[in-house]
């Protein structure tokens, strides 16, 4: 057999499957856009692409950028410790979220009830759960699972979007469905990853090794992507509707 061949083969399967996964879950949501503009008011769109922007925005920073070292390490037992790091962070950042939150909310500046900020809070937690474990799936080569993942998100969030229409046509129920399929996604993901034996290892000899290793993460990692995830929200339709 030809290593060569072997290993081009396995890059062409592992691009396939995360290309599947990708384009069919954005296809889905571009698909079903138009139908949630019709079932949905215009408020009810507000308030969704408000929770859209400040979840998107805190999502991908829940686990202050450690995750991307993930895929990086080698070593067995760092890939344990930056893994035990991502789950430390992931709540502190979906709890200081919702801080955030219910101060902006209280000067005036946040248009959105408190059922919304709570789901927000969880769908920061989902999101940053599963960019964790599919860069840790991305890492063990486990490509096909990464796909299996997006598209569960992608299908079980376009269905209750539409199913929620016909019982609760607001923005609560928008926030709800989107969360639900995300917390979905992550949970499919993270039940895969189980069979890998990669577990966490919360040593704190370990946990600080790993975050002075990869401390630039943080120091720029972070501000970068908040940078450019405001800007994006800023420019782009999804506050179309708060307008």
């Amino acid at each position: 057999m030809n290593p060569d061949k072997n290993s081009r083969d396995r890059l062409v399967r592992r691009a396939r499957a995360l290309l599947v996964g990708s384009a069919g879950s954005q296809a889905i949501a571009i698909a079903i856009s138009p139908l949630l503009t019709r079932l949905y008011t215009a408020d009810a769109i507000g308030v969704f692409g408000v929770f859209m922007a400040v979840g998107g925005i805190a999502g991908t920073v829940a686990a202050l950028r450690f995750e991307v070292a993930v895929v990086t390490e080698r070593d067995a037992e760092s890939r344990r410790s930056l893994l035990a790091l991502c789950l430390l962070f992931l709540p502190l950042t979906a709890i200081l979220t919702l801080l955030i939150e219910f101060t902006l909310h209280g000067l005036g500046w946040l248009r959105i009830d408190h059922g919304a900020m709570l789901l927000s809070a969880i769908y920061v937690l989902a999101v940053g759960a599963f960019q964790v474990f599919l860069n840790l799936a991305l890492g063990a080569d486990r490509a096909a699972w990464i796909s299996r993942g997006q598209l569960a998100r992608a299908v079980t969030t376009a269905a209750l979007q539409l199913l929620m229409a016909k019982f609760a046509p607001g923005g609560l129920a928008l926030c709800f469905a989107t969360t639900t399929g995300q917390a979905l996604g992550a949970g499919l993901l993270i039940g895969q990853m189980r069979g890998s034996h990669i577990r966490p290892n919360f040593a704190v000899p370990q946990l600080r090794s790993a975050l002075g290793r990869h401390r630039h993460l943080l120091q720029w990692g972070v501000p970068e992507t908040l940078l450019g995830n405001l800007q994006q929200s800023m420019t782009g339709p999804v506050l179309a509707g708060t307008r």
